[in-house]
């Protein structure tokens, strides 16, 4: 429920009506986690028709980047991972959301906040090297705009500093754990 809810805040702060879309693979969720999949996959798809509204050096295509993205990787947590049902604490986090839509700088912070939180709650330490990595990719990528000479600059970066973090995590034993496709029967 909280990827639905992060889609549909996001269409607001965004102007665009396609995230509210995250709608079809939630309910597909409820006939099956397979049909879930593929209705994700093909909202993510949908979400690519969407015009860019710059580039992620600029406050827009930033806050665009990051509230599809970590919508996007909401939704897809609760078709693989999320409860028919809504717990408690599902409810106070969209609640936080919620509250944080008041402005697009706070949406903007509390979304991957609250991604990270849930990562964390489902997959422990392993979810705190991803919100390393990502901070370090972003802050290397920003600090390196200037000197990069397109966006497969932008994607090497973000690859070297990816085996970084995974070559930690291998050292220090970071149990990373997995989340089943399969529908169990």
């Amino acid at each position: 429920m909280i990827g639905f809810i992060a889609s549909l805040l996001a269409a607001v702060a965004l102007k665009e009506s396609l995230p509210v879309l995250a709608v079809v693979p939630y309910l597909l969720r409820f006939k099956g986690k397979s049909l879930g999949i593929l209705g994700f996959s093909v909202y993510a798809l949908a979400l690519l028709t969407l015009p860019e509204s710059g580039s992620f050096y600029h406050w827009e295509g930033a806050k665009e980047s990051l509230l599809l993205g970590f919508s996007l990787l909401l939704v897809l947590d609760d078709i693989l991972r999320g409860s028919l049902k809504p717990e408690r604490e599902e409810l106070i986090l969209s609640a936080v959301l919620a509250v944080s839509a008041l402005t697009d700088y706070t949406l903007v912070i509390a979304l991957p906040a609250v991604f990270i939180y849930r990562a964390y709650r489902g997959f422990g330490r392993g979810a705190l090297y991803f919100g390393a990595w990502f901070g370090a990719s972003l802050t290397l990528v920003y600090a390196l705009k200037s000197r990069l000479p397109g966006p497969g600059a932008e994607a090497s970066i973000i690859a070297a500093v990816s085996l970084a973090f995974l070559f930690i995590a291998e050292r220090k034993e970071v149990g990373l754990n997995e989340v089943g496709v399969l529908e169990e029967k």
